[in-house]
């Protein structure tokens, strides 16, 4: 029996909450305007198989990609 990986199974996807996130995303009003959201907080990121992270922003609901720091950043 050959082993394989489970990566993108879903068995190593987990979530952890972060600190010091900043939305990158925009708020349109009905006018048309548009400003920077502006959110920073602590959020809980999933992070997939791969360790790519995902949150959305409770304030204007963009998804937000999180990028791990290097070590000593």
């Amino acid at each position: 029996m050959s082993e394989g990986s489970l990566r993108g199974s879903g068995f190593y996807a987990d979530s952890a909450d972060i600190d010091d996130l900043e939305c990158k995303g925009t708020i349109e009003f009905q006018s048309g305007a548009e400003v920077d959201c502006k959110f920073e907080g602590t959020e809980e990121v999933s992070f997939d198989d791969w360790g790519r992270g995902v949150w959305t922003c409770p304030k204007c609901g963009w998804q937000n990609e999180y990028d791990i720091p290097e070590i000593g950043e």
